[in-house]
């Protein structure tokens, strides 16, 4: 049975490029995959692999920004763990989630066969990514690389992970790739890896650094570290982000000179080498800002692909209060063979605000398997049902939400499906789920106070003072 690949690093370190060439060589991802909009080929992260450490995380405290002090779970997490490490048809599964990083205990549990292959890149240059695209601060970034990078340094070191560095100049990173890969079991075909690895995508690096604050020396020192577990390599030339440019629209706009940010980002847009890439971190400034029509125009100017303009423009749209507009722009985003997830999210809330509910709610309840958290979608059309009318089928999709959710994620949905049992006056059925809401998720208080209201002989009282 050939081994599971696990693809291990932070974010915006090269994950997706070394998933991808792995594919392309003949790894197989498990399942349907994450498709959302920030990466040009896909991430290649497999959607149940995403929910099982989202879940792990949860349960343990933490979350993808925040690691949590210990890692907890339970029997179903290890059942759905091993079933992802097992092979697909034969071939190698690929599974890559930099969350895995942050549970690791839980995922290097396993007597199931697997391989390591860890990333590195700068932490500026991943910070500086996160920025861009999540509007992550550049220390929180670097908080965040440096949370996922000492567990990589301490498995490269005491496992011998091997390491590939995505800052590496071309020739040297495919020739890197190809020695891991031609040593790995399973039938690899190594020269298909080429093609996927464009370094033209890359666009941040990290020069260009002003005086480094205290987190960036911790994080440039395991980067030090890891980079010396590599055999030393020239370095590639950056492909000219103009980050400089970005930071000064974003300026701009926080200062409320919109004009003055649209002129300047239309100018960082055409002098670009990839006007995509900068139109895409802007763009979501500006909608913030509410300049819808400034990223209308500037949609004409970077010319993106139509899935890009379609889901942009009917962000805008919808944004501006047009939403039949907006149902166009987002039905033409969604007619590519694979269109992203965002742009049949928000056609959903273009159609419900287009005052097409029944189809608005049928789309949410289409695509709700196929997000990382269906029950948020399943809440959503629940909602939409009730102020439909649509009772009987509200209470249902809270029900299938409820199902699909790890039990101490539950309280919140349970606790609403009770009050909307309770107008309705099927009060039994109400308390009900909120004794068993107070049984899975104890640390989701409503419940209790919700039963409490019940109770007319029952006085809550308010928290006992703390001595000084």
């Amino acid at each position: 049975m050939p081994p599971a690949i696990l693809v291990l690093g932070a974010p915006r370190t090269g994950t997706s490029c070394v998933a991808g060439m792995l594919a392309a060589a003949g790894a197989r991802v498990p399942g349907p995959m994450v498709l959302n909009w920030d990466n040009a080929k896909g991430h290649f992260e497999a959607t149940a692999a995403v929910r099982l450490s989202d879940r792990v995380l949860s349960l343990s405290g933490g979350s993808w920004m925040q690691a949590p002090g210990t890692v907890r779970w339970d029997a179903e997490a290890e059942t759905e763990r091993d079933r992802l490490l097992h092979p697909v048809d034969g071939a190698p599964a690929l599974l890559k989630d930099p969350r895995m990083l942050l549970c690791w205990p839980f995922w290097s549990a396993t007597a199931m066969p697997h391989v390591l292959i860890g990333t590195i890149r700068h932490p500026l240059a991943a910070a500086r990514s996160m920025s861009a695209w999540r509007r992550i601060a550049l220390d929180d970034g670097l908080e965040l690389w440096l949370a996922h990078c000492r567990v990589l340094l301490e498995l490269a070191r005491s496992h011998g992970v091997p390491l590939v560095d995505l800052d590496a100049e071309p020739s040297a990173f495919l020739e890197r790739m190809h020695a891991l890969v031609g040593g790995l079991p399973g039938g690899l075909d190594a020269a298909a890896m080429d093609v996927h690895y464009d370094v033209r995508e890359l666009h941040h690096d990290g020069t260009d650094a002003s005086e480094p604050s205290p987190r960036l020396r911790e994080t440039l020192a395991v980067h030090a570290a890891l980079s010396a577990l590599l055999p030393p390599t020239q370095r590639r030339s950056a492909h000219g982000f103009p980050w400089s440019a970005v930071e000064r629209v974003r300026a701009l706009v926080e200062q409320g000179a919109i004009d003055q940010a649209v002129a300047a980002a239309r100018q960082a847009i055409r002098e670009s080498s990839d006007p995509v890439a900068v139109l895409l971190p802007l763009s979501a400034d500006l909608l913030r800002a509410r300049a819808h029509e400034a990223v209308l125009e500037l949609c004409d100017v970077a010319a993106p692909p139509p899935a890009i303009t379609g889901l942009l423009r009917g962000k805008a749209l919808l944004a501006a209060g047009h939403a039949t507009e907006a149902v166009a722009a987002l039905t033409a985003a969604c007619a590519c063979e694979t269109p992203f997830w965002e742009a049949r999210s928000l056609l959903a809330q273009a159609l419900h605000a287009a005052r097409r509910h029944r189809e608005a709610r049928a789309l949410l309840i289409a695509i709700a398997p196929e997000a990382v958290h269906p029950s948020s979608s399943q809440s959503t059309a629940a909602e939409w049902a009730w102020r439909d009318r649509d009772h009987d089928e509200a209470l249902d999709l809270f029900a299938q939400a409820i199902a699909g959710s790890p039990p101490h994620r539950r309280g919140r949905l349970r606790c609403r499906r009770a009050e909307l049992l309770r107008q309705l006056e099927r009060l039994a059925e109400a308390a009900g789920e909120l004794q068993t809401a107070l049984t899975e998720d104890p640390a989701y208080d409503r419940a209790r106070q919700l039963l409490l209201e019940e109770r007319s002989d029952i006085t809550i009282l308010p928290p006992a003072r703390q001595p000084e």
